[in-house]
């Protein structure tokens, strides 16, 4: 169906415009809103007269730029921080509207935040997830955003927050609250574990009786007995999320050698010798 532009608006527009005109000399200024009169009542007439229209809109997105920015973030961490959409995942709109009609004048704000407790849940997971980072760091492990970001989902879950995301625009956040980004490795130590001695004769002792039992059945030169001494290849991360400004960036390791050597070596022998 055609559209229907208003007699009344067509003759603002056209009065408008011829007003303006007598005042041209005075006021260069008027130029651009003869300009703009002109053009709306040019797209009413078309509008009335067509019996189909096409509009077209144009959307820009204006990326966040971050001056403040550490200088060690890797390539990768920087063009998603660059091209990062400010969301809000924290809340959904009924909850907000619950909220809003729940604060009337006559209640406290300190009701409302024991009634409406999330953000308060929010920080204290927050607390949480920098706890775990500054222990594991202190033990010189490697902490990627992966980590922050699955320690974040596991602390919500535990609140009952089934609405947290733990998005890249969350993760930034967090980093730069904590003077957190991403570091060159400076050097591999390395981290040995003290084993019990004693739980591992029980065991042994215990191997010891059960194959003892089983020889019998068999040849002797059919029993081997073999010795694995390995040298695992350990996969190493060069690069580590830790403090900013830190001179030296650590991280532990198993074995310093292990991180370029791999090879096993395994002797056997048999009951005959």
């Amino acid at each position: 169906s055609k559209f229907e532009v208003s007699s009344t608006m067509k003759k603002q527009i056209q009065n408008h415009r011829f007003s303006s005109m007598t005042h041209q000399a005075e006021h260069d200024s008027w130029l651009k809103e003869i300009s703009t009169a002109n053009n709306l009542l040019a797209l009413l007439e078309d509008l009335s007269n067509s019996d189909s229209f096409i509009i077209e809109s144009e959307d820009t997105l204006d990326l966040f730029d971050d001056e403040n920015s550490d200088s060690d973030y890797d390539n990768e961490t920087e063009d998603e921080e660059n091209q990062k959409v400010l969301e809000n995942h924290q809340f959904t709109l009924e909850y907000m509207e619950k909220v809003i009609n729940f604060a009337r004048s006559d209640i406290s704000f300190t009701t409302v935040q024991h009634v409406y407790p999330q953000r308060q849940k929010l920080r204290r997971i927050g607390t949480i997830v920098f706890e775990r980072f500054r222990r594991a760091r202190e033990k010189h492990l490697p902490v990627h955003e992966i980590d922050i970001q699955r320690w974040e989902l596991r602390e919500a879950k535990l609140y009952n927050l089934c609405d947290c995301f733990a998005s890249h625009h969350w993760l930034l956040n967090f980093k730069k609250s904590h003077g957190i980004s991403s570091r060159k490795v400076t050097k591999f130590v390395s981290c040995r574990k003290t084993v019990d001695k004693t739980s591992i004769t029980i065991v042994a002792d215990e191997f010891v009786d059960k194959v003892s039992k089983c020889i019998p059945k068999y040849k002797l030169n059919d029993v081997l007995n073999a010795d694995q001494s390995s040298f695992h290849y350990e996969m190493t991360s060069n690069r580590t999320l830790s403090y900013v400004g830190e001179k030296a960036t650590y991280v532990s390791v198993i074995s310093v050698n292990a991180t370029t050597h791999s090879y096993t070596v395994i002797p056997i022998i048999d009951a005959v010798g």
